[in-house]
């Protein structure tokens, strides 16, 4: 077993990490939690938006999100693969969320847990600068990853469903909520896996001033086979699906490097490096 899964598997048992596979699952009674709005802005990641010009696309918030959860996501697969290479002799059994903190100079993946007095702890962290990975122990937790932390603690908390390993659960942060997903950690060989993502929406009670969850969405489940029956002459993975393309798709096409036609039954759209275009 890959030190990344080794780490996956101690951290989702040890949280309960919950994947919901497909829609109808339930909430669990969950608590509030008092948390502020972080405000905060990446230079990397606008470096994104235009390099993967999603100002293009037929949908910009739609692309943002989508390339936002990329590069998270492949943020933390990076930071799993180089503690794996230098065996870091770290206590998996400590953690209780990774959160990755775009900030202007640099991104930081943070692995977060508790103190014996309950308060937050770094346990560790991973500083990412270009292609200079760092190692750091116990490093400085900012207030607004600390709120990203209760973010994450409550979405495990709020979703019943079976659990997969394999899946990161990533925070984003949009027009005054939050928005927290589970997406497929690593492309499969030969599946693309649409299903086993979720979304929940989260903000502040405007009476209460309390944390609470405004909306669950599962996304569909289906686990699409790469072989050439499902792939059209120009390349593209084709799906039919019932709705407008999601940011799961565009995250898909970035992370499978393939572009995605997805039929709605009304209209047809295509799905490439995260951008989003009508097909005629």
């Amino acid at each position: 077993m890959s030190m990344r899964r080794q780490y996956l598997m101690f951290v989702f048992l040890c949280t309960a990490m919950l994947c919901i596979l497909g829609a109808g699952k339930s909430f669990a009674q969950h608590p509030t939690v008092d948390v502020a709005v972080p405000v905060y802005k990446s230079i990397f990641l606008e470096q994104a938006y235009d390099h993967y010009k999603v100002k293009s696309s037929a949908s910009h918030s739609v692309s943002r999100r989508g390339v936002e959860l990329y590069l998270k996501n492949d943020l933390i697969n990076q930071a799993y693969e180089f503690l794996g290479k230098r065996n870091e002799d770290v206590d998996v059994g400590e953690i209780d969320a990774v959160i990755v903190d775009l900030q202007e100079t640099r991104n930081f993946v943070h692995f977060l847990g508790r103190d014996v007095t309950g308060g937050l702890k770094g346990v560790f962290g991973v500083e990412i600068i270009g292609k200079r990975m760092t190692y750091v122990h116990f490093p400085k937790v900012p207030e607004y990853i600390e709120e990203m932390y209760n973010i994450y603690v409550l979405a495990h908390k709020s979703v019943k469903g079976p659990c997969q390993l394999d899946y990161n659960m990533i925070v984003l942060h949009e027009d005054g909520q939050y928005l927290v997903y589970n997406v497929v950690a690593e492309p499969h060989d030969k599946s693309v896996i649409v299903g086993g993502h979720f979304l929940l929406k989260m903000a502040r009670d405007t009476k209460t001033g309390k944390l609470k969850i405004n909306e669950y969405k599962p996304f569909d489940t289906l686990c699409v086979p790469v072989n050439k029956s499902l792939i059209d002459k120009d390349g593209r993975i084709a799906l039919n699906y019932a709705a407008f393309p999601s940011e799961i798709h565009s995250f898909l096409s970035l992370q499978y490097e393939l572009p995605i036609l997805i039929n709605t039954g009304t209209d047809k759209w295509e799905v490439s490096k995260g951008l989003i275009k009508r097909i005629h």
